[in-house]
């Protein structure tokens, strides 16, 4: 895995905190998943960081705190960059807003071969290299956004023949576990990634159906919501105050 670390990470507010902090939330950043869920056991990362236990279990209490003088100071959070969710699982707060960050190189990349493949030989009075690429430049524009709306239009398709067939809006009924994660992590950003793919999977596995009468579900996100409500039940350490119900 790898990340996004940034010069200015050394000139704000976490500037002297110590190797403590400096060295544990790149680990952290690298070895989480794209929703910033991470596994951290103080024991195995002391040894990987040539640390000890107590340095590890330091700077992951001083990335805890609430830190007014952060550049992404919110009143949820309180400028906090990670918060606890499970004995050894903790959340990047901020991961996926610079994950999303492009760095003037990439942009200026970018905008350099949209110029020459589209906007020179309009000039010209050519036609565009590619009539995929006629199109406005913005920032983080992922080159296989083309595939993806293809594939978006056979979902769609795929959803259009089973609400003939069932008479249930499959957007309501059957969401894709891309659908399911992502209103999970918007709603539930505690709620660890592997727990809610298992729910997921349970719907999968019984065929979208809820209870002894087997009703066929009619709105994926109670579903959601109810499933959350069971794992925030088997964990009652996590913090109440910051957790959405």
């Amino acid at each position: 895995m790898y990340c996004k670390w940034f010069a200015s990470a050394y000139t704000g507010s976490l500037m002297g905190k110590g190797l403590e902090v400096m060295a544990l939330l790149p680990y952290m950043l690298a070895h989480s998943d794209k929703n910033g869920d991470v596994e951290i056991n103080p024991t195995l990362v002391a040894v990987q960081l040539g640390c000890s236990i107590e340095q590890v279990e330091k700077g992951l209490s001083i990335l805890m705190e609430d830190d007014p003088e952060s550049r992404t100071l919110d009143e949820e959070h309180g400028g906090r960059r990670i918060v606890r969710t499970g004995r050894f699982s903790y959340h990047i707060l901020n991961k996926t807003a610079y994950r999303l960050i492009v760095s003037k190189e990439e942009q200026a990349a970018y905008n350099a071969r949209y110029y020459e493949t589209v906007t020179k030989p309009k000039r010209l009075g050519q036609k565009p290299a590619s009539e995929a690429d006629s199109r406005p430049v913005k920032d983080c524009q992922d080159s296989s956004s083309h595939s993806r709306q293809e594939k978006e239009k056979e979902k769609e398709k795929e959803k259009e023949k089973e609400e003939k067939s069932t008479g249930i809006r499959p957007s309501r009924a059957r969401p894709s576990v891309e659908e399911w994660l992502a209103y999970a992590g918007e709603k539930y950003p505690l709620w660890p990634r592997s727990d809610a793919e298992n729910a997921f999977d349970h719907y999968v596995t019984v065929g979208w159906v809820t209870g002894k009468a087997r009703k066929p579900v009619r709105d994926w996100r109670g579903c959601v919501r109810t499933c959350y409500r069971g794992w925030f039940e088997r964990h009652p350490g996590i913090d109440t105050t910051r957790v959405v119900l």
